[in-house]
């Protein structure tokens, strides 16, 4: 739980002031553009931030599964909302972020009681990760702090 909340706290570090634009650097890899705090991406990147502190919150997975089901599903609609703002370049991002939340989404499928919950954890910390690396590529153009 520790790493849960260590976690949050760089997510929170990185993505407290975050957004992304229309328009590409010359990167393949990342697309930023300036944006005011009030932008799509700014305010998407903040509700990823939000549902991203509740889901690495040690209360949320010492509440248990349905505890985590709902952190679960507050972060899968915070990166839908993010997805429609992004653009074709942070694909690759989202896909991976995507694709840790699928996996979180077994290991809370597959928890019975208090079994199963060191799965979560790794989980959740693995698309805490992948949130970061999508944070890091879209932020650029948010005011920080």
């Amino acid at each position: 739980m520790a790493s849960a909340a260590l976690l949050s706290a760089l997510v929170l570090a990185s993505c407290g002031s975050s957004s992304k634009s229309g328009s590409s650097t010359s990167s393949s890899t990342t697309s930023t553009t300036t944006s005011s705090s009030s932008s799509p991406v700014c305010t998407s990147l903040k509700q990823l931030n939000t549902s991203i502190s509740t889901l690495t919150n040690p209360s949320t997975l010492s509440g248990g599964k349905s505890s985590v089901q709902s952190a679960l599903d507050g972060v899968k609609q915070s990166l839908n909302d993010l997805k429609s703002t992004l653009t074709s370049g942070d694909k690759p991002k989202v896909d991976a972020v995507t694709s840790s939340i699928d996996e979180l989404q077994k290991a809370v499928n597959n928890v019975s009681g208090v079994s199963g919950l060191s799965d979560v954890a790794i989980a959740i910390g693995n698309v805490g990760t992948a949130v970061q690396s999508l944070v890091n590529a879209v932020k650029a153009g948010c005011p920080s702090g």
